[in-house]
């Protein structure tokens, strides 16, 4: 269990007192507002979800999701702006 938090520490992903993995969020706000469609779709649509991520308005894109494993169960809770998510290709 130690080298697997030790190698964990190393790639940045923190884990609490227990040695359950800390939640993670990703979120929009992390990036320059320029560029936080394309990032999105970068990091969530094709790294995460495998989904293309198209905004059906012009509002500036947001988006926030936070990550929590747990023994047995994945928990994946978040916002994000009214936008069509479809399998990416």
């Amino acid at each position: 269990m130690l080298e697997l938090k030790a190698r964990l520490a190393d790639d940045g992903v923190e884990m609490n007192d227990s040695g359950r993995l800390a939640p993670l969020t990703v979120s929009t706000d992390e990036f320059p507002e320029t560029k936080r469609l394309a990032l999105w779709r970068a990091v969530y649509g094709r790294n995460i979800a495998n989904v293309d991520i198209e905004p059906i308005d012009d509002a500036p894109f947001q988006a926030s999701v936070t990550f929590q494993a747990l023994p047995g169960v994945g928990i994946v809770s978040g916002y994000r702006s009214a936008a069509d998510a479809r399998p990416d290709r």
